[in-house]
């Protein structure tokens, strides 16, 4: 019977793992389509507040429902049913007075903000993001609450129906706008709301939830938030730090959005010359996103086992787990950053019409690496019960970035942010390292490891490069050059992958230990290995 639960647990929390990266798959897709209707202008306006939403959705899909979770699992194991819906309730009135004042602050202050930002347009467009933080309090308890009962399908319906409802309202309306007004503040504000409808779609899914389930609801009452004083600081201490070291791309995005102009601006560049630099620089964030989705996706599906296993006790396959998934992001990070750096140029056409700031995306590109390893080890380490250090790297990357924009950007401009953002994703990326050693004392890899790695990503590299100069050369009758771009860079993705995976079989990267650890299918590690 323990066994059995034990199971189902493990698909529930598979399963929101699925749900969750395929919510971020298509959170960093649309940005592609949206750069080509609103251009890099339109899509500078956009990124300048997209980080703001990121950070409520972090909130209101990680951070709040996971820890509320854990204390609803134990009330309700202790059969206090009553207990646990109190505790819903009261964290649902701590989090709706958080949000009518983080709503304010923005919505008030939106004017001041756009100021700092040197760009007074924006202030619409932060209040309409303010908005966003008024639905955290309601997806937050009503995942939280069912993550609790261990029904993973609400959350996770209902995240991949906010990002596809959202993701469908940017595209469409942002088409509309276009056609319709010449002013791209009015385009961006468009697309903004569109993180608003998803966060309805999502409550209304979840009360039809209710209604279908015939659970009841009522009125919260706030003598609630007294009688649970000591749970929600908990909650909220918690639900912060998880949402935070979750946020280590978006985080740097924020810095980003509040220091990238006004530092060109300072440095003497043309108004609308810098925002169009701001626009070209963000092309490569949704690149960036998908490959850290990519590079850790296998090892957070992990996750889940790493906590199951902490609670029985079985550190010989946790620490195999830590390797493994450790491992994994490493080898996948390297093939997808060398990978896309050697089909960059047509890449960059293919996604974007030209090939403008593709020497700054190159840069960007080693980010996929750093991204993807420290996101795996602050995953790693939040499976292990531990949330405050990776929070404390996150900001210490966060520094670290301003600090390098404000000094590189003076003397080499946007390429400057992106060095930046590599070394603030490399400090986080060593930090979390170093921390989930000390925790596990297991050696992540060792020379042969690194040498064999170097050697496969380098044979890639040689592949792809020679593919492409024979491709450059006979193929020059495809037009027009944007499907030229498009058959290159795809068929160049292919080469590369096919080559990888070949040479990484070839020289047995992984031992059949880690294989067991990372693979469930017999035939597959057999062929692996």
């Amino acid at each position: 019977m323990q066994k059995a639960k034990q199971k189902a647990a493990l698909q529930g929390a598979l399963f929101i793992t699925i749900a969750s990266l395929l919510s971020k798959v298509l959170s960093a897709f649309y940005k592609i389509p949206y750069q080509n209707i609103a251009g890099d202008l339109g899509y500078y306006i956009y990124q300048q507040v997209y980080p703001v939403y990121a950070i409520a959705l972090a909130f209101s899909t990680y951070g709040f429902p996971l820890v509320l979770s854990s204390y609803v699992a134990e009330r309700l194991a202790k059969k206090d049913d009553k207990g646990a819906k109190d505790l819903v309730y009261a964290t649902f009135m701590m989090l709706f007075v958080i949000g009518i004042l983080c709503f304010f602050t923005l919505y008030i202050g939106s004017n001041s903000i756009a100021k700092f930002m040197r760009d007074d347009h924006l202030a619409m467009l932060i209040r309409v993001v303010s908005v966003g933080f008024l639905f955290v309090p309601i997806t937050s308890a009503f995942r939280g609450y069912y993550q609790g009962l261990g029904d993973m399908g609400p959350t996770s319906v209902s995240q991949v129906i906010e990002q596809l409802i959202r993701v469908i309202t940017i595209l469409v309306l942002s088409l509309y706008l276009m056609q319709t007004t010449d002013n791209l503040y009015i385009v961006g504000a468009g697309a903004v709301s569109g993180s608003i409808l998803g966060s309805i779609a999502a409550i209304l899914y979840f009360f039809y939830w209710v209604s279908f389930r015939g659970s009841g609801l009522t009125i919260p009452s706030f003598g609630l938030l007294k009688t649970y004083r000591l749970e929600l600081k908990t909650i909220l201490y918690q639900g912060i730090l998880l949402s935070l070291s979750s946020l280590v791309l978006v985080f740097i995005q924020f810095i980003d959005s509040l220091s990238f102009y006004p530092l060109l601006v300072q440095y003497g560049y043309h108004v609308e010359g810098a925002k169009l630099v701001k626009g070209i620089y963000d092309r490569g964030f949704p690149l960036i996103q998908l490959g850290s989705v990519i590079a850790s996706s296998f090892s957070l599906a992990l996750i889940p086992y790493l906590s199951s296993e902490l609670v029985r006790k079985e550190h010989h396959s946790i620490n195999n787990r830590i390797s493994g998934a450790i491992r994994v992001s490493i080898v996948v990070g390297a093939a997808a950053t060398i990978g896309l750096i050697s089909i960059i140029h047509p890449t960059n056409i293919m996604l974007y019409r030209n090939d403008l700031g593709t020497d700054v995306l190159t840069v960007l590109c080693i980010s996929i690496f750093f991204a993807g390893v420290s996101i795996t080890t602050s995953s790693i380490a939040q499976g292990l019960g531990k949330s405050l250090i990776p929070a404390l790297n996150v900001i210490a990357g966060g520094c670290v970035k301003f600090i390098g924009n404000v000094i590189l950007m003076e003397q080499i401009g946007s390429k400057g942010a992106a060095y930046s953002t590599v070394s603030a994703l490399i400090i986080v990326t060593i930090l979390n390292l170093a921390y989930i050693y000390k925790l596990s004392k297991v050696t992540f890899f060792d020379f042969k490891f690194i040498v064999k790695l170097i050697v496969s990503v380098a044979i890639m590299y040689g592949c792809v490069y020679g593919y492409e100069y024979v491709f450059e050369r006979y193929a020059m009758f495809i037009n027009p050059l944007r499907l030229r771009m498009l058959v290159e860079a795809l068929t160049s993705a292919v080469v590369g992958a096919i080559a990888f995976a070949v040479v990484l079989i070839k020289i047995k990267l992984f031992t059949v230990e880690e294989l067991s650890s990372i693979v469930k299918s017999e035939k597959l590690k057999k062929w692996l290995s």
